[in-house]
């Protein structure tokens, strides 16, 4: 009886931890960073939890009476101690993700996409491999076939602008670009713009000096870091164009810069490729200014 009260008790602490988690990054729409978080700050309110109020559940279900041990229970933490605890962790990750989502002062949203729909809708343009929406969220994959990398298009018209989006690699993506493409081409054409690639290893600030470039031997690299991303965990972007200057951002921690006199030009719509296996995308922000 022992055994299973203490089998019992572990599994009640695990369900706990991660109920609630997953509840309040659900609600928040987080990545798995800001998920981690949310298992380190909770973790200590979770096993107070677990000396008090599921210590005593546990006991009391794997005793024959029908009473709570109220006894066991004095001088433990109280609920409202416990509450304070975990509104305390929500608006200290309120803060840290508001921060990395807020609107810029002086801008107009240019493009939200959310994906929460069963179609793709007709904005949106597959110029190569193959699009779909899935679990909420915007699926690439490359095919064969095509020997290129899966692109996709949406106009959104910026110039000085804070673009924004979660991305999730898989194990077998190659790499995963987030760039500008002219209006009205049916394949890609970076004139001398600059996109934001991330591959398993590292990411970059890569400027196109060519009309027509796509391959990576034709483009510039303006700003490198080695960065491990995970296969199947949300990350979130965050880029600023101001002129000819860029600042790219991954969970508003890891930040790369760049400048060149060609990227302070009118850009009339957003890329995404991606290389290899399934790439996902979701949660799409672009604010232009006023």
């Amino acid at each position: 009886m022992c055994q299973s009260r203490l089998d019992i008790r572990s599994k009640l602490q695990t369900y706990t931890l991660r109920s609630v988690t997953r509840s309040f990054a659900h609600l928040l729409h987080c990545s798995p960073v800001h998920t981690a978080m949310w298992n380190i700050m909770l973790h200590n309110v979770v096993h107070d939890a677990s000396q008090c109020g599921t210590r005593c559940f546990t006991m009391w279900i794997t005793r024959s009476d029908t009473s709570p041990p109220q006894s066991r229970i004095m001088n433990k933490p109280s609920a409202s101690d416990l509450l304070a605890k975990v509104i305390f962790c929500m608006l200290g990750l309120l803060g840290h993700y508001a921060a990395f989502a807020q609107q810029p002062a002086n801008s107009k949203v240019a493009l939200i996409e959310s994906f929460d729909r069963t179609e793709l809708g007709d904005q949106w343009m597959i110029v190569k491999g193959n699009w779909k929406l899935a679990d909420g969220a915007l699926v690439g994959t490359e095919q064969s076939k095509d020997k290129q990398a899966a692109v996709i298009r949406h106009p959104a018209e910026t110039g000085n602008a804070v673009y924004e989006f979660k991305f999730m690699l898989s194990k077998k993506t190659e790499s995963f670009e987030f760039g500008f493409d002219e209006a009205g081409t049916q394949a890609t054409s970076d004139k001398s713009l600059f996109s934001l690639r991330i591959t398993p290893t590292a990411w970059f600030l890569v400027k196109h000096p060519q009309e027509n470039a796509t391959e990576v031997s034709d483009q510039q690299v303006i700003a490198k870091q080695t960065k491990t991303f995970a296969a199947d965990r949300w990350y979130g972007a965050r880029i600023t164009t101001w002129g000819p200057y860029v600042t790219a951002k991954i969970d508003n921690r890891s930040t790369l810069t760049g400048s060149a006199q060609t990227f302070a030009t009118t850009k009339p719509a957003i890329v995404f490729r991606g290389s290899g296996g399934p790439v996902e995308i979701d949660d799409i922000q672009v604010w232009t200014q006023r």
